[in-house]
């Protein structure tokens, strides 16, 4: 996470749900990359405002990890659509998983 307390990125989050910036706009002063601002919208609209803190690794059963790939992977959704969908923190996370999956590597359940 960037240095903006949670407060700030909730208030630019919501003034460019309310249509009053845009993307570009907010992460550009807050000194973040524009993907980076789409991260802290899809994390705001998935798990509220406590998505935006680091509160460390989330826990996924191998059976959640298998279905977000194989629905990724048929076309159901971009990375962000899919981790939003299964409550997943990270794109990167969900992209592990697929090189994983497509590695014939197993979907291990997470270990915290």
């Amino acid at each position: 996470m960037p240095k903006c307390s949670k407060e700030e990125i909730i208030k630019a989050v919501e003034r460019y749900k309310r249509g009053e910036t845009s993307q570009k706009a907010e992460a550009k002063k807050h000194g973040v990359s524009q993907q980076t601002f789409q991260d802290w919208i899809r994390r705001y609209e998935t798990f509220g405002a406590d998505g935006l803190e680091n509160t460390g690794n989330r826990k996924y059963s191998s059976e959640l990890k298998e279905s977000a790939v194989k629905a990724y992977l048929n076309g159901e959704g971009s990375h962000a659509e899919i981790c939003k969908r299964y409550g997943i923190s990270s794109r990167t996370q969900l992209q592990n998983w697929i090189k994983l999956y497509n590695g014939h590597r197993e979907l291990r359940p997470s270990s915290h």
